[in-house]
């Protein structure tokens, strides 16, 4: 029972790579292909007693299940058996994998190369700790190869999930426990035994253990690139213009997978007061609204059902944060845990909830602006409508502004234009003319008006920009305020889209009348890429990559039930993607389920027939064997002879003859046998008579042997089993 314990502490050691790499949905494939892998290696130690023939046979099987999963032709079709071109495929893939992960950057987002490579070598891992353990009897010895994998996260100084090893090493010590238990009652434990056991648990505590705790330990050492060791993203609430936004990582903040075109966007929290140099967040008063209650906007969306929504199934990794990321159109959220809704501010935040491991489900009107809609609103603005009613607050100008200045450059800008739409966006194209304005994060800045700073020296980075465009409108009376978040981040063919820290963004939000708040973007294209499509005057909007337009990868399926609106209705796409299907953990589930029965079997029998083994004239006669040492017969020798044999040896020991009752209990014994082999009554023997037949003989062995040495022979007499009849 060792080998699925062998398994649980090789699985593990996926979250001891957590740092230098993204664990996704590639870690349940590799777990249902352990699993198999697992129940494979265990039918074969039931059914052979060899030690060699287990581990070949899970090597064999370990690529005929990596084959169907990671062995593709060149047009992308996978293989089902292990042909020759599969298998070329096959290392192919794992070769992509090598170089993979020779030239990418800490954490590595797992594309189907990589994964083959992980996979396989968590296959490996299991099928040579599983050797040593089972085949060699070193479950202690096992544990230098099974938590290898954590040794770089200690000496680099990363934190470690301390549930992931503290599993890791409770299947370890059950394997040691059980291997213990299940071993022969006549065998101690060996000096060997015991100082590779020793050893092993000073690595873990001296190596392991600090790094999940977060202590120095060996992780006092400098690591060689201190930008990789940061595992988290936490975007700092003090934005100050004076500083960097954030730094340029490579740390995958969050993945998802879309339906349809990705957003532009995901906001986290939106800020109103500027003070001239930096933005002061203040927190939203309490709401009740659970996130998980609807339509979640600030203005009524008539016509919701008959739209074009997309589905987005979002994983968050190292973002530390009490705001949800959503995208910054209208949408419905399925979330786990209390998140509540605020209208005013349109964000989602967490009573004492955190996004960090969040799983979530977002369907959104991605494309809900559009150009005419916003410049149509301009009919709305009338006084006597009074449906520009809005917060005096967007508009705030502080006093260290100076607001002449600023309100003569933004009125030579929009002189010519006659809606607020087409203000908003004359603003934006001037702030992303390259000619005009160069995009730089070496910026620094000490003066309490940094907006007129940066129309004179024109360079600076998404701050900058985004600050001088909301207070460019405030200072002709249009409503505006600063939006908070990441932009929508690259495409990756494994997992689908990948946001990371240096995507970390800040742009300008405009009011406008029965449309709501909608982001525009200031900052160059170096930066940005193309604006949102109703802020692009050219009309492009955001590109899809041609494997989401052909449903490569995602394929469809209905869309689970979700979150009503009482007014608008039930949720509507039938789209879905697998990457947060649900398939594998029952997949697992079943396998493993199937296994333990089968296991179960195999003990059941094995027990019996050792059970059977140990009672009757056979097991009396082996316990005799066993006991007797150097006195013991050759295997080859019949009853009568064995009986000869064991007299002749402790008359030679003793320099006497065996006393009678040990002669007599030896012929009974021996005669026993004899019948039970060969006589077709068998024997009437008792298997009391039996145990104390073999008893007195051991004794009479002992007492021979400690008159010639002068020492008692080693080992005690072998008891009778409880409960022979």
């Amino acid at each position: 029972m060792a080998t699925p314990l062998i398994a649980v502490v090789t699985y593990t050691s996926l979250w001891a790579m957590a740092a230098m790499i993204v664990l996704g949905p590639w870690a349940r494939t590799t777990a249902l292909a352990l699993a198999i892998l697992t129940f494979v290696v265990m039918i074969a130690r039931l059914a052979s007693s060899s030690k060699v023939t287990p581990t070949i046979t899970g090597m064999l099987v370990a690529v005929v299940v990596l084959v169907p999963i990671y062995a593709q032709d060149p047009e992308g079709h996978r293989y089902l058996l292990p042909s020759p071109s599969a298998l070329t495929a096959l290392f192919q893939s794992l070769g992509d994998g090598l170089d993979y992960a020779a030239t990418a950057t800490s954490p590595m987002v797992v594309d189907h190369a990589f994964g083959s490579l992980l996979t396989a070598g968590i296959l490996g891992l299991f099928l040579a700790a599983e050797h040593v353990a089972v085949s060699w009897r070193a479950v202690a010895s096992s544990g230098l190869v099974l938590f290898a994998p954590w040794i770089p996260a200690a000496v680099l100084a990363h934190q470690v999930s301390t549930t992931a090893l503290l599993a890791g090493l409770a299947a370890w010590v059950a394997a040691m426990t059980l291997s213990r238990k299940n071993a022969p009652i006549e065998r101690g434990i060996s000096l060997t035994s015991a100082a590779t056991a020793t050893l092993a648990s000073l690595a873990l505590s001296g190596i392991a253990i600090p790094a999940a705790l977060d202590s120095e330990g060996w992780g006092s050492i400098p690591p060689l690139n201190p930008s990789d060791l940061f595992d988290s993203t936490q975007l700092s609430l003090d934005l100050d213009l004076r500083n960097s936004l954030a730094e340029n990582s490579d740390i995958p903040v969050l993945l998802y997978v879309s339906s349809g075109p990705r957003p532009d966007a995901f906001r986290l929290l939106t800020l109103t007061d500027f003070d001239g140099a930096g933005w002061n967040y203040e927190a939203p008063d309490p709401t009740d609204r659970s996130a998980n209650s609807g339509l979640l906007w600030p203005e009524s969306v008539p016509g919701w059902n008959e739209s074009e929504l997309v589905r987005l199934d979002v994983i968050v990794y190292s973002l530390v944060e009490n705001h949800l990321p959503i995208p910054t159109t209208p949408r419905q959220v399925e979330v786990a845990g209390n998140w509540t809704y605020d209208s005013g501010s349109d964000t989602i935040i967490g009573n004492k909830e955190s996004t960090e491991n969040l799983t979530y489900t977002i369907v959104s009107d991605v494309s809900f602006y559009t150009a005419k809609a916003l410049r149509d609103t301009d009919d709305l603005l009338a006084p006597s409508l009074g449906l520009d009613l809005i917060d005096p607050e967007y508009l705030e100008i502080p006093p260290t502004v100076d607001l002449a200045n600023i309100r003569s450059v933004a009125e030579g800008l929009t002189n010519e234009e006659a809606t607020r739409y087409d203000k908003t966006l004359a603003i934006q194209n001037y702030l992303r003319n390259p000619s005009i304005f160069t995009y730089s994060t070496s910026v620094e800045t000490s003066s309490d008006d940094v907006v007129s700073d940066f129309l004179e020296s024109k360079e600076g980075y998404c701050l900058q920009f985004a600050t001088t465009m909301v207070v460019l409108l405030r200072s002709l009376g249009i409503p505006a305020r600063m939006g908070y978040g990441f932009l929508a981040g690259e495409y990756d063919t494994s997992n689908g889209y990948v946001v990371r820290g240096r995507d970390a963004h800040v742009w300008p939000e405009v009011y406008f009348p029965g449309e709501g708040w909608a982001r525009f973007e200031p900052t160059p294209s170096i930066q940005t890429g193309a604006p949102p499509s109703w802020a692009d005057p050219f009309g492009s909007g955001i590109p899809v990559p041609r494997e989401v337009l052909e449903g490569g990868g995602y394929p469809p399926g209905p869309l689970p039930e979700g979150p009503t609106n009482p007014e608008n209705g039930p949720l509507t796409p039938d789209d879905t993607s697998p990457f947060l299907s649900t398939w594998a953990p029952w997949a697992l589930g079943a396998v493993l389920a199937t296994a333990l029965f089968w296991v179960f079997l195999l003990w059941r029998r094995r027990t019996v027939a050792a059970v059977r083994a140990f009672h009757g004239p056979e097991g009396a006669w082996q316990r005799l064997a066993d006991r007797l040492g150097t006195l013991a017969w050759p295997t080859s020798a019949t009853p009568l002879e064995a009986r000869s044999h064991v007299l002749r040896g402790i008359g030679r020991i003793a320099g006497r003859p065996p006393t009678k009752g040990s002669a007599d209990a030896l012929v009974s014994l021996s005669g026993a046998v004899s019948d039970h082999r060969y006589s077709p009554g068998g024997t009437l023997a008792t298997q009391t008579q039996l145990d104390a037949w073999a008893t007195e003989v051991i004794t009479e062995a002992e007492s021979a042997t400690k008159e010639a040495t002068g020492r008692p022979a080693r080992g005690g007499v072998q008891t009778a089993p409880r409960g022979g009849s």
